[in-house]
């Protein structure tokens, strides 16, 4: 899989890479040597694929990606403290812990016998609602 790089250059900005977990990464913003923030999101992978572009085929590998703009507030932030990005950063560990949890208990494994599936005819007040009818 294809890491992110520890620095690249953004919108005349340096983003170095400060800080990596195993669920997310922390990005120093700077312009002209000036420290401007922080970008904390967590990790995400985009798998191998291809595409044409101007008629040439274009692939890539298995990677991880920066998030877009609009991903900002869903599963990256900017913080301006290097204190709040190191909290944020470590509260994706957390998360994770508590989503495997949550998984594990809401989502038992599966029972070896076949649960039936409801029917409409199970449900006679719901029928006319699902078919848009009124009675």
């Amino acid at each position: 899989m294809e890491k992110l790089p520890k620095t690249r250059k953004a919108y005349e900005q340096t983003l170095r890479q400060v800080a990596e977990s195993a669920h997310g990464y922390v990005y120093e913003i700077s312009y002209n040597s000036h420290v401007l923030g922080y970008e904390v999101f967590q990790k995400r992978t985009e798998l191998a694929g291809s595409t044409t572009i101007h008629g040439k085929m274009v692939s890539w590998p298995d990677r991880e990606v920066y998030p877009s703009s609009s991903d900002f507030g869903d599963w990256a932030w900017a913080p301006r403290s290097l204190e709040r990005a190191m909290e944020i950063l470590v509260s994706f560990t957390a998360r994770v812990q508590t989503q495997k949890q949550e998984k594990d208990t809401i989502y038992p494994a599966p029972s070896p016998q076949p649960v039936p599936k409801p029917s409409v005819r199970d449900y006679p007040e719901m029928r006319f609602h699902v078919l848009g009818l009124f009675a």
